[in-house]
């Protein structure tokens, strides 16, 4: 497995909490920038896997096409109760997602990954993770080059989730970009 080194985090405010839940902005080693969406950022940080006792939590990405260099991940769809979650693993109930897939493309927005929790405050993906996400990239129907998983920590900070690219043969850790400047009134 070839992973990235570790990437840049957000900076954090003096008391740790989110400075915002504003879009967040990734980058990936060619320079593509991947933004995240604010109600994607909202939907993560509510869906945290705070407790010892939640069970892992998680749902489909998709961007939105557009011909810009930024990829937009838009939506993030929440967890549901057919998925099978224990307090470390996730599996996704196959027929909630082919209905979310064909819904949202209706709509133009595209599936670009997944997204799920994990019980740490610095999420990072681990071997089950990559073992998923490579049996749906060498799945029969599948002819996508690569997805996007975010991981989310339960951590109470800008940095509370990470973001991968997966192809078929690497791992890479997008690398923190940038947030934006908090909103101000003139």
């Amino acid at each position: 497995m070839d992973v990235q080194p570790h990437a840049a985090r957000p900076p954090r405010t003096a008391d740790s909490a989110p400075m915002s839940l504003q879009a967040v902005v990734f980058a990936d080693g060619a320079g593509t920038l991947f933004e995240i969406a604010p109600p994607v950022v909202s939907l993560l940080h509510q869906r945290r896997q705070k407790h010892f006792w939640n069970n892992e939590r998680g749902g489909l990405l998709f961007m939105q096409q557009t011909f810009e260099s930024t990829i937009r991940v838009m939506l993030a769809t929440p967890p549901h109760r057919k998925d099978k979650a224990t307090r470390a693993s996730l599996i996704l109930d196959r027929t909630r997602c082919s209905r979310e897939i064909k819904r949202y493309n209706d709509e133009g927005l595209w599936l670009i990954g997944y997204w799920h929790t994990h019980a740490e405050n610095e999420p990072r993906i681990s071997p089950a993770d990559v073992t998923s996400f490579r049996d749906i990239l060498h799945g029969p129907g599948f002819n996508a080059t690569a997805l996007m998983a975010l991981i989310v920590g339960n951590a109470d900070r800008n940095d509370f989730f990470s973001a991968y690219i997966l192809r078929k043969e690497s791992v890479e850790e997008l690398r923190f970009f940038r947030l934006p400047a908090p909103d101000r009134k003139s």
